[in-house]
């Protein structure tokens, strides 16, 4: 998986959250968090991508009740950063 695709996915993640009614502050905040990651994945680290990965995990398990889309978009974040090696 390339850096871009995870950058696309990362994207559309971001935007459903964007129009999604209901998500709590903190998780706004972990988002804008993983933005920051997201933009610097250049040549990513292993040690990136593994934090990538578990904050991208925290997310998704918020999500799976209340916001399924987002949840779903999350596991597709996941399995693109376990392709890149983790």
């Amino acid at each position: 998986m390339k850096t871009k695709d995870v950058q696309e996915i990362f994207a559309r993640l971001n935007s459903e959250l964007d129009n999604a009614d209901g998500v709590d502050t903190e998780a706004r905040q972990q988002m804008r968090e993983l933005d920051n990651q997201v933009s610097r994945l250049g040549q990513p680290k292993n040690s990136d991508i593994e934090f990538l990965l578990d904050q991208t995990k925290a997310l998704e398990s918020r999500f799976v009740a209340e916001h399924p889309t987002l949840a779903r978009i999350a596991r597709e974040l996941v399995d693109a950063l376990t392709k890149m090696g983790v």
